[in-house]
Parts: C-alpha cells; structure tokens; sequence
C-alpha cells in the first residue's frame, strides 16, 4: 500500500466514533497505521484485503476495549508490593488511570490483533494486567514526584 492510501485509509479509520472515548486522536492514528504495517508484511495481501482487514479489526478492537476496560479497576484483586504502605496508591487513583488500561489494551491488539478475537481474552487480559502493574509501579513507586 502506498503512503498516500495508507495516509487516506488512517485518515478515514482515526474518526472518535470508532475507538474507546479514553482513546486520544494520537493514539487512534498511531493504532491504524500499526495494524495497517502489520497487514503490510504479509506480502500476499491486496490494498483492498489490507482495508477490509483494518476496518474490521479497528470494529473487533472497540468492542473487545469497551468491554474489557475496566480490567484492574478493583485495587483489592489488583496487587502491587506495598500497595497498603502507599497512601497515593487508592482506589480512586487507579479509576482515573483508565486512559491508560485502554492504551494498553489498544497496544495489544495492535502488536498482536488475534488478541482482539473474544477466545484470546485470557491471554490478553494477562498481557494487559501486567503492563498496567508496570505504569502502576512507575507511577506510585518509581517517580512519585508529581504525586507531592
């Protein structure tokens, strides 16, 4: 595909309507163009299997973030070390992180789009729940700085 289609096809596909309301129009470009090269390797695919491709799992990836979004927004199943020592670390503090566990489940499926598919949902909730814990870590232990 060439960059004035590809361009085109991010262009069409980047619209709020088709990605999770948490998801930035950066980030929704960035997820296009990802899965749109990821397409590209396979060197067997046409540019029109290559659109159909894209549009469906930007339509599969919605509907797997909408639904599982809230992966770790229940801190007392979601365990860092230390968590209770942590008075930054609240239950409050980890719903508004929601931008970041659907960033993370968009990143997912666009490094691995099977994971979209409803039977890969174990796996890609695992996946998710351990780079969660790692901004998590980041963010309350690592470089609290921003946290007073």
């Amino acid at each position: 595909m060439d960059a004035t289609k590809k361009k085109k096809l991010v262009a069409s596909l980047s619209f709020a309507k088709n990605f999770d309301e948490l998801l930035g129009s950066e980030s929704r470009a960035w997820f296009v163009e990802r899965v749109i090269r990821g397409f590209e390797a396979d060197v067997s695919l046409t540019d029109a299997q290559i659109t159909a491709k894209t549009t469906a799992l930007v339509a599969l990836a919605k509907t797997r973030v909408v639904t599982e979004r809230n992966f770790a927004a229940d801190k007392t199943k979601f365990k860092l070390l230390a968590d209770l020592s942590n008075k930054r670390f609240t239950q409050k503090t980890v719903d508004a992180m929601g931008r970041h566990r659907v960033e993370i489940l968009y990143g997912a499926i666009a490094h691995e789009p099977k994971l979209a598919e409803p039977g890969q949902r174990d796996y890609l909730l695992f996946l998710a729940r351990r780079r969660f814990r790692a901004v998590c870590r980041m963010f309350f232990w690592v470089n609290p700085n921003s946290q007073g």
